[in-house]
């Protein structure tokens, strides 16, 4: 990749002045959820208080020692309290299927994979996925951060 021409960074710094969000409705909710940390990560329904609790119990484990280590316990909450939704909403549907259909709890065992084959019980596993590796990404950086920090330095 080629670096920018000055005639072209200038332009774009330009437009970048010119820039005021997005004006279609659409785009104003999208941008919206750019950055759902903490209470903003909560639905109507969810306790803040809850989330709270969780917060803190994480900063008591971790102890963060910097914004940066503060951000990540923070992520790390954050990712740990979806993960907790879709685990609700796993149970929802599979009583959901199980209802519907009048299976009991041994028949549903025996044709889970039948319910494997719902659109909505895939994506949600492979959100569950998704948020794992986050879960993992972000503990890595935070042992990284702690690992970096307790190097001493050369005189």
């Amino acid at each position: 990749m080629r670096p920018s021409s000055p005639r072209r960074s200038a332009t774009s710094r330009a437009n970048g002045k010119l820039y005021r969000g997005s004006v279609i409705s659409v785009g104003k909710r999208r941008s919206s959820l750019n950055d759902l940390n903490g209470p903003d990560a909560l639905l109507r329904d969810e306790s803040p208080a809850a989330f709270d609790c969780q917060l803190q119990r994480y900063a008591a484990e971790f102890l963060p020692r910097n914004s940066g280590e503060l951000d990540l316990v923070n992520d790390l909450a954050v990712i740990r309290w979806q993960q907790r939704r879709l685990w609700t909403l796993e149970q929802d549907l599979v009583r959901d299927y199980t209802t519907n259909t009048g299976e009991t709890e041994d028949e549903f065992k025996s044709s889970f994979l039948s319910l494997l084959n719902n659109p909505k019980l895939r994506n949600l596993y492979r959100h569950q996925d998704h948020l794992q590796v986050r879960y993992k990404r972000t503990l890595h950086r935070l042992t990284g951060l702690r690992l970096i920090a307790s190097v001493p330095k050369a005189a």
